[in-house]
């Protein structure tokens, strides 16, 4: 604890505002969401997998790369937009874009390259 000024001692002025990455926070918020749908989708395919057909699977499958390519651009975009922004902290957005971006990797290639070379077999 500091010690205030003596008495008739001009006051120090304020401290800046501090500084945050609102899109930067956005990217990672998504990213974890992400995460989670991912592990829900794991567990629900697996359940499936025991139960159904091959074709709910499939159609369960695709719905959930659907919604990985969609949550994964939003976060490149807000962390593209975070990472931009000058004299701004950028850990956030960086951890955000690269989930997002590993994300639309993903969906691309499981849910659309994978059902295509299963279907030429």
């Amino acid at each position: 604890m500091t010690t205030p000024p003596p008495y008739g001692s001009p006051t120090p002025p304020p401290a800046p505002p501090r500084a945050g990455n609102p899109p930067g926070v956005v990217a990672v918020v998504l990213g974890g969401i992400l995460l989670a749908s991912m592990v829900v989708q794991m567990v629900v395919q697996a359940t499936l997998l025991a139960s159904t057909s091959y074709v709910v699977i499939g159609i369960v499958g695709t719905a959930s790369a659907v919604l990985d390519a969609v949550l994964g651009v939003a976060a490149v975009v807000f962390g593209a937009v975070g990472i931009a922004r000058r004299g701004r902290p950028h850990a956030l957005a960086g951890i955000g874009l690269g989930i997002g971006a590993s994300a639309v990797v993903n969906a691309l290639v499981w849910g659309l390259l994978y059902p295509v070379a299963i279907s030429l077999m």
